[in-house]
């Protein structure tokens, strides 16, 4: 009966694609091609943020066979110039049609002549005086190439059964990396793992990462964030069946049912997929429609119009006959079963309760009696069929599984066990599920039951024993849109400064205390949601926005680039014995503290040397505050509108900010309130 999970932020710019160039090098033939490579080729890549290399390159690098075969196959697009004969450039484009399926794209000067086995293929021309003006039909042609992703090797084209190779075997994911996310996951850090899907998208092996990153988010109902990392899948991968089964799934949580239904259909207009993918997809389409049949009848006021307008809900038969399909195609799998179940007892006891209503569904009386025992039928042959596939379920291990014993406890009361077997399964069940939030998931599928009137003394048994005695809150309209408030701004001045910018002194601490409590009180007008703050805790504004959050009585998250002693030796230590006072309170103060990383270091898997902590704790805030659900975000920034003197500071995450579509609101620091 429960509905399925699959266990398992702010706009980005599009994933970068790896760009592998092969070419002459030289003047060969009048054709310059150091030249077609400065102005034609990278002022393209370079606008795209495309990272390339050409084999030039690695000639300088050692084993430049080895190399050279790694990055034709690993490279995301190839870009091979077939101006004039050249053995290299030919053996290296055999290779990588060989390799690799799609993504590579032919180059031409337009006075040279194409090899006959060239002809039929399609290719850019480029003037070898002018090799700038063909930039456009480049950038074109790449987006193109990427939007079509579309099979454009002459082996594979010839064979059609042939697979590429598989890029997870040659490019593994790094272990650190594995490390990384299994750690962010423990600690529930949803923008880690956001932060981290940006930072791979370059890699070889970032199909594999957004995967477990993904999932990670996924478990952690980190929905926004989820939806944005394997939507980054599925750019690359339009068909991707996970990808799509997860963000059916997301989607349907978050109320988009249009979009989740899209998603179903990606899988479903496959015609090979496998049997396990087509169950599931069916039992998402019966969940979606489940969705659509709870919001046709929940905002009745009274027992008999609720029971009323279920019954005579279009999607009651249309999830019911999803649910069951997909456990007919897979009768080993329990989960479509039950659901059918649960919707096929539902509506018999409904017909049951409003016989005037079932009557006024059909033809005649004879046909509404002969539907109501087609129902009952139906639910004794589901009722023995999904018994047995629950044991089977038992027998292959899974008696430890908590779900399992969630299953067990809806089976017996849609069977109509008697009252004491029933709260018996769910006192269990709530020994299995310590976590509060999993046991309201399987309160509210009990709720659902209670507000139709169905199976009431045993409903009313298993809410006890899962103790929420008087049901879940089952919304009928969104929740309201709440409120996160992001800080940066400016340390305390060093001793000294001049010019001062923001002084440590009393006065100006609480000019900077009442201008920020002004800002966030405006800020919340009209928010009905949550309302919470995050910031770092440097000394000066970071610290001064938690002490006014806990006088204002919001909660307030602490986001640390380092470590906490080395963030405190980095940016509170030189303030004074006060600061590093204050920065203790509110740490031990804070809702949340999240740390970036185990040290100072960049993790492995960042190789740019401009890519600093502080810049990479600036996105991290902003993936947590775009990344919370159902907010809005507002940004206070203390800054004195100076151009920043490096990444990382409060002009970097303010631009940052903008670009996401953040609410900023800039605080100058000379003229305070007060």
């Amino acid at each position: 009966m429960r509905d399925q999970e699959r266990q398992g932020g702010g706009p980005r710019a599009p994933s970068k694609r790896s760009v592998f160039i092969v070419r002459p090098f030289g003047t060969k033939e009048g054709i310059d091609f150091n030249a077609v490579q400065r102005d034609l080729l990278e002022p393209v890549l370079n606008a795209l943020g495309f990272p390339h290399g050409t084999t030039e390159v690695l000639a300088h690098a050692g084993n430049i066979r080895a190399d050279m075969l790694q990055q034709l196959l690993l490279a995301d697009i190839v870009i091979a110039d077939i101006s004039i004969h050249n053995a290299n450039v030919y053996y290296e484009l055999g290779v990588r049609h060989a390799l690799r399926d799609r993504a590579t794209i032919l180059i031409r000067c337009s006075a040279a002549e194409v090899p006959f086995d060239l002809k039929t293929d399609r290719y850019l021309a480029y003037d070898k005086e002018k090799p700038q003006a063909a930039q456009d039909q480049l950038r074109v042609a790449i987006e193109a190439t990427i939007a079509r992703n579309g099979v454009d090797s002459p082996v594979f084209q010839l064979v059609p059964e042939a697979k590429p190779h598989d890029i997870a075997v040659l490019a593994p994911m790094p272990r650190d990396f594995r490390e990384a996310a299994a750690r962010a996951a423990q600690l529930q850090d949803a923008a880690q793992l956001l932060l981290m899907a940006g930072e791979v998208s370059a890699k070889p092996w970032r199909i594999q990462a957004l995967g477990l990153l993904a999932l990670e988010l996924f478990n952690l109902k980190a929905d926004k964030a989820a939806i944005v990392t394997y939507k980054r899948i599925r750019d690359e991968r339009p068909d991707d069946p996970e990808a799509n089964l997860r963000l059916a799934t997301l989607f349907d949580r978050n109320g988009d049912m249009a979009s989740s239904d899209a998603a179903l259909a990606r899988v479903d207009a496959q015609a090979s997929i496998s049997l396990g993918t087509r169950r599931e997809s069916l039992a998402l389409s019966g969940r979606n429609r489940k969705t659509e049949w709870v919001a046709s009848w929940l905002r009745g006021q009274s027992l008999a119009e609720r029971q009323r307008a279920a019954l005579n809900s279009e999607f009651l038969g249309k999830s019911r006959s999803a649910y069951r399909t997909g456990f007919l195609i897979d009768p080993g799998s329990y989960y479509a079963g039950l659901n059918a179940l649960f919707m096929v007892a539902v509506n018999e006891q409904l017909a049951l309760a409003q016989p005037e209503m079932w009557r006024d569904l059909h033809e005649d009386e004879g046909e509404a009696e002969s539907k109501l025992k087609q129902l009952t039928r139906d639910r004794t042959l589901l009722s023995d069929a999904v018994a047995f596939a629950l044991e089977g379920a038992q027998a292959r291990g899974g008696a430890a599984d908590a779900w399992l014993l969630v299953s067990k406890a809806n089976h017996l009361l849609l069977t109509g066990a008697p009252v004491n077997r029933v709260k018996a399964a769910y006192e269990r069940v709530a020994g299995a599920l310590q976590e509060k939030f999993h046991r309201a998931s399987e309160a509210r599928q009990l709720t659902l039951l209670q507000q139709l009137g169905v199976f009431p003394e045993a409903v009313l048994a298993g809410l006890a024993a899962l103790d929420f005695p008087s049901g879940v809150e089952l919304r009928a309209t969104p929740e309201p849109a709440g409120l996160v408030l992001l800080a940066t701004g400016h340390r305390a001045d060093a001793p000294g400064r001049t010019p001062p910018r923001l002084p440590s002194d009393a006065q100006t601490q609480g000019r900077l205390k009442a201008t920020l409590a002004r800002h966030i009180t405006e800020a919340k007008q009209g928010v009905q949601g949550s309302v919470r703050g995050i910031a770092a805790l440097a000394s000066g504004t970071d610290i001064v926005f938690h002490e006014v959050c806990a006088e204002l009585g919001l909660p307030v998250d602490a986001y640390l680039p380092l470590p906490a002693d080395d963030f405190k030796a980095e940016s509170v230590t030189d303030g004074g014995l006060d600061w590093m006072r204050r920065f203790d309170e509110r740490r031990n103060a804070a809702s949340r503290v999240y740390e970036l990383g185990l040290s100072k270091d960049p993790p492995s898997w960042v190789n740019d040397p401009n890519y600093g902590v502080f810049q990479r704790g600036n996105l991290w805030m902003l993936d947590a505050a775009f990344g919370a659900r159902n907010a809005n975000v507002v940004m206070l920034a203390v800054w004195d509108g100076e151009a920043a003197q490096g990444p990382g500071g409060t002009a970097d995450m303010v631009a940052a900010a903008k670009s996401r579509g953040a609410n900023v609101r800039v605080i100058d620091p000379h003229q305070l309130d007060g």
